[in-house]
């Protein structure tokens, strides 16, 4: 049996391989999530909405990732 970090997997990119990285890079959390929105966007050519956007990849509300995305600066 695989544990949800070995196989939960968001946008074609490891959740493991995210965290790893994060670790690597002393990064906090809020680094990481920012991190991985840009990383999103840009699979997604910054599409935020729609069966391929970004918002439906991450399972997250499209005004939710807005938030998010003007809590870090990432501006569309």
């Amino acid at each position: 049996m695989s544990s949800k970090a070995e196989s939960y997997m968001i946008s074609t990119v490891p959740l493991r391989e995210n965290l790893e990285q994060a670790g690597a890079g002393g990064m906090n959390l809020d680094e990481l999530e920012r991190s991985y929105i840009l990383q999103v966007l840009r699979k997604t050519e910054w599409h935020l909405e729609g069966n391929r956007g970004a918002a439906q990849l991450m399972g997250l509300n499209p005004t939710i990732l807005r938030a998010r995305m003007r809590k870090y600066g990432i501006l569309s």
